[in-house]
């Protein structure tokens, strides 16, 4: 099921439990979806554009918890339900895991590396961070 088919559907189980909150918030993210579908003219929302979209609000939202009185519970909330749609972000121990395996097969080169995992759900400071202390 793609991201904007399993949000949609989220979106009517909180229009008819009553859910004003879920329903309103995850109608700004619709609105966003809907806006680049219309720009890239499709009618399904590919997954890596709804992940565009998804970390756009997740970063918005890590900001405003990160400010003094930023970490309210419809905040945190929000934040919760958007992590539920991005898929499961590697693990310090899986990066280093993949990096000490390319750099034994002879990859040593950060750029390499970096390109190993453009397809795989990862915060590339970690690769950086991990690939640093792999690599003294």
């Amino acid at each position: 099921m793609k991201i904007e088919e399993k949000l949609n559907a989220d979106f009517t189980k909180a229009f008819k439990s009553g859910d004003r909150v879920l329903k309103a918030f995850l109608a700004v993210i619709k609105g966003d979806m809907q806006t680049v579908k219309k720009n890239l003219m499709v009618d399904v929302l590919p997954d890596e554009e709804s992940i565009k979209i998804l970390n756009k609000f997740a970063k918005g939202l890590k900001i405003n918890i990160a400010i003094p009185g930023g970490e309210t519970s419809e905040n945190l909330y929000e934040l919760e339900v958007v992590e539920s749609y991005l898929p499961k972000k590697m693990s310090v121990e899986e990066v280093r895991f993949d990096i000490d395996k390319l750099m034994s097969s002879g990859i040593t080169n950060i750029g390499d590396i970096m390109k190993s995992f453009k397809d795989k759900p990862v915060d590339r400071k970690i690769i950086s961070d991990v690939f640093n202390e792999l690599s003294k």
